[in-house]
C-alpha cells in the first residue's frame, strides 16, 4: 500500500490555512553563472515573493538557548510547503531567506524539512529578528 503524499501535504495546507496565518517569504535574487566564452549569465533570477500559511510553535527552551544553537528569541515557525495559490512552495534557504511575520521581518536561520517520500510535508523554520 503506497501512501499519497500530494494529498498529504494538501491536508497539512488547508490545517494551516485554518489554525495558522498568511507569512510573506523573500527569495533574494540569484546571481547566475557567467559564462565568459558567451559572454552570457544563466539561471539568474530576480527576488522573488512567496505567500504561505504557517503556524508559531512553542517557544524555545532554555536548554536549546543555552547550547548556543538558538538564540533568546528566535522563533519555532511551521511553514506549508505549498504557496497560498496551492503551488509547490521552494525550500527556504537559511540566512538568505526572510519570512515578514505579525509584520516584523525575520531572517530563516534554519529549516527542516518533514518528508518521508520525494514530497515535502512541512516546513519547520527557526527565525531571528
Amino acid at each position: 500500500m503506497s501512501e499519497d503524499w500530494a494529498a498529504a501535504a494538501r491536508d497539512i495546507d488547508a490545517g494551516m490555512r485554518e489554525a495558522g496565518q498568511l507569512v510573506a517569504l523573500l527569495q533574494p535574487a540569484t546571481n547566475g553563472t557567467f559564462d565568459t566564452a558567451s559572454d552570457t549569465t544563466s539561471g539568474a533570477s530576480p527576488p522573488q515573493t512567496h505567500h504561505a500559511y504557517g503556524v508559531q510553535g512553542e517557544a524555545y527552551s532554555a536548554f536549546s538557548i543555552s547550547s548556543g544553537v538558538v538564540a533568546a528569541g528566535d522563533v519555532r515557525f511551521m511553514l506549508s510547503t505549498l504557496t497560498e495559490a496551492g503551488a509547490a512552495l521552494p525550500t527556504p534557504e537559511a540566512d538568505a531567506w526572510t519570512v515578514t511575520l505579525n509584520g516584523k521581518t525575520h531572517t530563516v536561520k534554519a529549516v527542516d524539512t518533514t518528508q518521508p517520500a520525494d514530497v515535502p510535508l512541512l516546513y519547520e523554520l527557526r527565525l531571528r529578528r
